[in-house]
């Protein structure tokens, strides 16, 4: 993510498959900080089945986010 948000201009969109457990572990805290600082979070997207990749063997969710330094109220989708 480090390097997308140094190549992504502002008020560029990403749209990012990751593992799960970057939400909810100590080591995505970097990642959550920097989604929180410089992002507006569109949606964040869980399949039904194990993995958006194949035969990835693990959890993955797709995140659409908007690049901004900007501090709006806006709302997040949370979608299966």
């Amino acid at each position: 993510m480090f390097l997308i948000d140094c190549l992504l201009k502002d008020k560029g969109l990403v749209i990012s498959v990751l593992p799960s457990s970057t939400f909810y572990t100590n080591s995505g805290n970097g990642y959550k900080h920097l989604l929180k600082k410089n992002y507006e979070i569109y949606a964040i997207l869980e399949n039904n089945g194990s993995s958006f990749s194949v035969d990835s063997g693990f959890k993955e969710i797709m995140l659409i986010a908007k690049k901004t330094q900007k501090i709006n109220n806006y709302k997040t989708f949370f979608g299966k």
